[in-house]
This record gives C-alpha cells, sequence and structure tokens, in this order.
C-alpha cells in the first residue's frame, strides 16, 4: 500500500474499502496514471494540489474530474460502491500522485509546496489535516534542500594524477634470428658455405661467382655479393622498422588513453568546483540583493520609495520587484519572510492588523491603471477554471475585469469577509509567482 494513500485510509477519508485489497489497489494504479499525467504536464500540478487540499472543492473542478476518470478506467463499478460522487476518494487520489511527481523531481515539490505554504491556511481540512500538513512539510523541506544546498563544493580528489604507465619499447621488439640470417650471408660471399653443423650446401640463392683476383670475375662477385647482402640486411631492417613502428603506435595509443582519462577526471572536478562557485556567488549576490532591497525599499516598478505609494499598491508590487532582483527561484524560505518583515517597514503595515481582502482586491482593480503597464505584462494570467490561489486573485483584478469578487473568492475558498493582514499576503503572493514560473519554465 502507497503511504500517503494508506495514512489516509486509517484517517477516514477513503470509505467503503472494507479492508478490500484489490479496490485498494486499483486506487493506487490511479494515482499511478495521475502522477504521470502531473509529470509529464506541470502546469496541472497546482490545480491537482488545491483540489487535494480542499474539502470543499466542487465536485466539477477539473482536477477532480481527471481523478474521477482515471479511477472510474480501473473500477468500472464504482457507482456501486459510492451512490454519490466520492470526493475525499478523488482528494486523496490527487494527494498521493502529488507525492509521487514530487518524489520525481525536486521542481516538482517547489512548485507544490510554494503553491500550499499560504493556501492550506484558508482549508477546512479536519481528520485528514495531519497527514496533509506533513506530505506539505516533506514538500518544503525538498524544496528548502533545494534553494539552499547548490553551493556545496566538492573535494578535490585524494590522488589528482594517475601514474602513467610506459612498457619499455626494447621489450616488445624481436632481436635479429642470426640462425636464419646466416645462410644469407653464406649465399652472397659464394656458390656456398659450410653450415654451422658442417655440411657445406648455399641457402638457396647463392653467388654464383667466387672470389678471384681477377679483375673481370672480382667485379662479377662483388655485384652479386652486393645485391644479395643489400636485400639480407634490407629485408631485417625493414622487419625491425615494422616492429618498432607497431610498438610505438600500440604506446601512444596507450598513453593518449592514459592522458585523456586524466584530463576528463580534471576537467570534470574543474566544471564542479566551477559551478559551485558560481552557485555560491549566486548566493551571496541573493542575499545582498535582498538586504538592499529591503534597505532601500525602492520600487523598481514605480521608481519611487513604497513609504510614497497607497500601501495596496505598495504590497502588491514588492514581490514582483524583489523577485526581479536577479534571484534564483526557488528563493531560500528566508526570503519569503525578509519580505514579510520589509512590508512592515511601512506605514500602517503590520501582522496584527488586518484588512478584508475583497476590499483590497477591489481597491486593486479600481488603481489598476495606476501600475506600469510592464509591471502588468509581466503577471502570468490565472487560470479559467478550477481553484485559485491568492496570487491568481491579485492578477485578475489586475488584468481582467471580474464582474463577481465573490465569486471569484469562492473559487478560492475563501469567504466574502475574510480578512489577511498585508505582509502575510505579500509573502503569499511572492511564493504562489514562484511556483508559476517554476511551471513557465518547463
Amino acid at each position: 500500500m502507497t503511504e500517503i494513500l494508506t495514512h489516509l485510509l486509517a484517517a477516514g477519508l477513503i470509505e467503503n474499502i472494507d479492508g478490500d485489497e484489490t479496490r485498494f489497489g486499483k486506487i493506487e494504479v490511479a494515482a499511478q496514471k495521475i502522477a504521470t499525467e502531473l509529470t509529464e504536464t506541470p502546469k496541472k500540478l497546482i490545480p491537482a494540489l488545491l483540489a487535494g487540499i480542499n474539502p470543499d472543492v466542487n465536485s466539477s473542478d477539473p482536477a477532480i474530474e481527471e481523478a474521477q476518470n482515471a479511477l472510474v478506467a480501473e473500477w468500472k463499478t464504482m457507482s456501486s460502491a459510492y451512490p454519490s460522487p466520492p470526493i475525499n476518494l478523488f482528494r486523496a487520489i490527487l494527494l498521493e500522485a502529488c507525492r509521487q511527481a514530487a518524489e520525481k523531481s525536486d521542481k516538482h515539490a517547489s512548485v507544490l509546496w510554494l503553491t500550499a505554504a499560504d493556501s492550506v491556511c484558508l482549508m477546512r481540512l479536519s481528520k485528514e489535516e495531519s497527514v496533509v500538513r506533513n506530505l506539505l512539510k516533506n514538500f518544503a523541506e525538498k524544496t528548502e534542500r533545494w534553494a539552499t544546498s547548490a553551493g556545496d563544493v566538492p573535494k578535490a580528489p585524494r590522488q589528482a594524477v594517475d601514474k602513467l604507465s610506459w612498457t619499455p619499447v626494447s621489450s616488445n621488439i624481436e632481436k635479429v634470428n642470426r640462425q636464419k640470417l646466416r645462410p644469407k650471408m653464406g649465399d652472397a660471399a659464394g656458390n656456398s658455405h659450410i653450415h654451422s653443423d658442417g655440411s657445406n650446401k648455399n641457402g638457396g640463392n647463392p653467388n654464383n661467382n667466387w672470389p678471384s683476383q681477377n679483375a673481370a670475375t672480382a667485379a662479377a662477385w662483388a655485384g652479386d655479393f652486393a645485391e644479395r647482402m643489400t636485400n639480407a640486411i634490407g629485408d631485417e631492417l625493414d622487419n625491425l622498422s615494422l616492429q618498432l613502428s607497431s610498438v610505438l603506435d600500440n604506446q601512444s595509443q596507450n598513453f593518449s588513453k592514459q592522458i585523456e582519462k586524466s584530463l576528463n577526471e580534471h576537467r570534470k572536478f574543474i566544471q564542479r568546483i566551477s559551478k559551485a562557485n558560481l552557485s555560491e556567488q549566486q548566493a551571496e549576490i541573493t542575499r545582498l540583493n535582498v538586504l538592499w532591497w529591503s534597505e532601500a525599499l525602492y520600487s523598481i516598478s514605480f521608481q519611487q520609495s513604497y513609504r510614497e505609494l497607497e500601501l495596496p499598491l505598495a504590497i502588491i508590487a514588492m514581490p514582483w520587484d524583489l523577485l526581479s532582483e536577479g534571484l534564483a527561484i526557488p528563493t531560500p524560505a528566508s526570503v519569503s519572510y525578509m519580505l514579510s518583515e520589509s512590508v512592515c517597514k511601512l506605514e500602517k503595515a503590520s501582522f496584527e492588523d488586518q484588512i478584508v481582502l475583497c476590499d483590497l482586491l477591489a481597491l486593486l482593480s479600481s488603481k489598476k491603471d495606476i501600475f506600469p503597464k510592464e509591471f502588468i505584462d509581466s503577471i502570468s494570467a490565472a487560470p479559467l477554471e478550477g481553484m485559485l490561489t491568492l496570487r491568481d486573485l491579485v492578477a485578475l483584478v489586475l488584468k481582467e475585469q471580474p464582474s463577481d469578487l465573490e465569486e471569484l473568492l469562492k473559487r478560492a475558498n475563501i469567504a466574502s469577509d475574510f480578512k489577511i493582514s498585508v505582509p502575510v499576503l505579500s509573502r503569499a503572493v511572492f511564493r504562489q509567482e514562484q511556483a508559476i514560473r517554476l511551471i513557465e519554465e518547463e
């Protein structure tokens, strides 16, 4: 049994299983199919998670419908066990699918955590709360490790260079075979000669002449001698040259392979060092930029101090401005909290003071023309169907002309009188915008 499904079953979220392992196996297969779909289509991660953590999700939610279709494909008679749609069962399938997707990718885990961090508090979780929060905690830990561990510098190998081996050339070259060379020399000297065994014979190509005091015969003998001696010595030298060439070729190839292996090992190590150093430099740049931004409180979008802006405009500009400071995403968790602390530096902004979210959205909608066009264009559009995040609500009121804010709030599972502090809202937008950007990188 899959761990999350088992825990949700124990918590009572999954009903009408009655200890039937076959039914549970079909649920597991459905979850695996959804997980594959999430991995192949990452933009479905956010809707799947939001539906999975929401006890009040509508049965017509696209993610819920996908879970239902996946289960029906495995369990044709499901409707006989569930007279009404088992929404909680579909939620369990989605949560397990999200877990599997997160196991395969740190990026997917980050998308899920950055989305859920500020959404789960809006949900009315009950018996499944501890299971859901433990799952999200796992996502959070993976996200933080990914965001902070890139700068680890690899240790240098103990032996930076392998000793190169080289076999002496002479050990692979045969000596001249004197027994084979002697008959050739004898043939060059005369018509026959005494062999090492005492016999008087030739080697097969004897000189037609004998040495003589007569000039004519001596010249003939010398010609035959020169021809045969040249061939005999030349053949031996040619053979030695071939042997030497073969040995040197083998040695050079072996030496080249050793050099190449050693250089490749060092090249890879240098690349790891460079990557780690670049990551560490990026981490330092992130810290410096965030600190500078927090102290300056300067909006690059509005080109003025956040203190000079109306509070609702400032708290919405701040998340996107901070992300434009060249930050690598996902950012460490501390950056999100630095943002909320920076918001608290603004007049009338604190964690204690809360505003009605619906009123804030209405105000933003009425003042959206104040935002620079480039700022509005940089905001990714919110989904047309399914659940919404806090970031999505802000995106909708700035980019669209929503006629019914309460209907949008329902899609986010938020009551019309819901209140939130501005630093918490700004932090939520910051994290959820990162999730969107990670998805867009795919």
